[in-house]
């Protein structure tokens, strides 16, 4: 049994999105939403569940667990027209000594007063260090492809089995921020915006949130391991279709 619990953890973090976001269920093809295979010999299984609401376009949840695998992850998009940062959760068991976890509120705006306050949000629910801190590590964690999207207060860090509750709390400020955020934004700026103002700051980020989730199709090459777990067609259309979607729900 995991040292972990990632699955358990993902599960918290969705009841919190839905209940405080007012999020509704997504259907996704019943092929996607449950999928099995093997991993080192051994039986593997993958679980999704998708959801939208009023400000949320699109956000889904994966469990993947085997016998010497525990991954949960989660991605949370806003709607496009409020230009609010990706939340994006990745958390990796392999092993039962070490998992990595990583978590990011990855921006999506494109003025630097909106990305100082999603900072501010953000740092207001970090918990007191009882882990090296994010900025310390993301250089050493992150790949170069995900530092070009990632926030500078991103989390990624190594853990061992003594830090599993400490990298809970962790990972659930940016879970809270990102509440926060979302339920606190306005697309009124002070009656200045007009239809074109809104409709081309929604194009943009739309356009953006596209690219965020191209990147991780195309450059994450973690990502190879559902081809290797799953029958590829099928992996391949999970990939496209709920795990980063080419064509972002609006």
């Amino acid at each position: 049994m995991s040292r972990f619990a990632f699955a358990e953890r993902v599960r918290r973090i969705e009841r919190r999105l839905v209940a405080e976001l007012g999020l509704e269920p997504r259907a996704l093809p019943p092929e996607l939403a449950y999928l099995e295979g093997s991993f080192r010999g051994e039986r593997a299984t993958l679980e999704a569940r998708a959801y939208s609401g009023p400000r949320v376009g699109y956000m889904r949840c994966v469990e993947i667990e085997s016998c010497d695998l525990d991954i949960g992850n989660v991605l949370a998009l806003a709607r496009p027209e409020r230009s609010l940062p990706v939340l994006g959760i990745d958390l990796v068991e392999v092993g039962r000594d070490t998992a990595v976890v990583v978590a990011d509120l990855s921006p999506m705006a494109e003025a630097e007063g909106d990305r100082a306050r999603e900072r501010d949000v953000l740092a207001r629910h970090q918990p007191p260090a009882a882990l090296p801190s994010a900025a310390s590590s993301v250089h050493a964690e992150l790949p170069d492809w995900a530092r070009e999207w990632f926030s500078a207060s991103a989390l990624s860090l190594r853990v061992g089995a003594d830090q599993a509750e400490a990298s809970a709390a962790a990972t659930l400020a940016y879970v809270t921020a990102f509440i926060e955020l979302v339920r606190s934004d306005s697309v009124d700026t002070g009656g200045v915006d007009t239809a074109a103002v809104v409709t081309a700051r929604t194009e943009r980020t739309a356009l953006r949130q596209r690219a965020y989730c191209a990147a991780h199709r195309e450059r994450d090459r973690g990502l190879l391991l559902l081809r290797r777990m799953f029958e590829p067609s099928l992996a391949d259309r999970f990939l496209r279709e709920v795990l980063f979607p080419v064509e972002v729900p609006r």
